[in-house]
């Protein structure tokens, strides 16, 4: 199985070796760039000293966003009154995907430009929209939202004194 990296179905794949010969069903030869379709079958053979090898079949089955990663909403609540707040994106890993060490993460911000500062990303009050990029150590990977909602501390505005008659209430 391989995965995507793109909206197509096609793929590369990184084979090791010497004298490498790949060719599709029909027996023609391929690049080793060539693009590779979902559900087809490729041959590769070897040739050492002049002898090509019998060629081996190879069954491509591309696996669409195969990584196990979910968009994640949160809601913060501002621990100072402020229209902004520092955040840290990598806390919320775990949220996006299980075992979030094993992956790697790149960040955007709503607009799909690469974010450098997410250990001290600023939030600002309101929708706070990130995309995350999960990767494995093979190339697969996933793009994600992560949509943190900035909430205001409540400001109490009361008059310092004030005075009531008794038996009345006050809303």
């Amino acid at each position: 199985d391989f995965c995507s990296t793109q909206n197509a179905t096609i793929s590369k794949l990184k084979v090791t070796g010497n004298n490498l010969n790949f060719y599709d069903a029909s027996g023609k030869s391929l690049a080793t760039s060539a693009p590779l379709l979902d559900h087809t079958s490729y041959f590769v053979s070897q040739t050492i000293n002049s002898c090509e090898s019998e060629k081996l079949e190879i069954k491509v089955v591309i696996s669409q966003n195969a990584l196990p990663a979910n968009d994640f909403s949160f809601t913060i609540c501002n621990d100072k009154i402020s229209i902004t707040k520092i955040e840290d994106l990598t806390k919320y890993q775990e949220n996006l995907i299980d075992n979030s060490s094993t992956y790697i993460f790149e960040y955007f911000d709503q607009n799909k430009n690469a974010i450098t500062d997410f250990k001290n990303r600023i939030l600002s009050l309101g929708l706070n929209v990130f995309y995350v990029k999960i990767s494995a150590s093979d190339g697969c990977y996933k793009l994600v939202k992560l949509i943190l909602q900035l909430n205001a501390k409540p400001e109490i505005n009361l008059p310092e004194t004030a005075e009531f008659c008794n038996g009345l209430s006050v809303d």
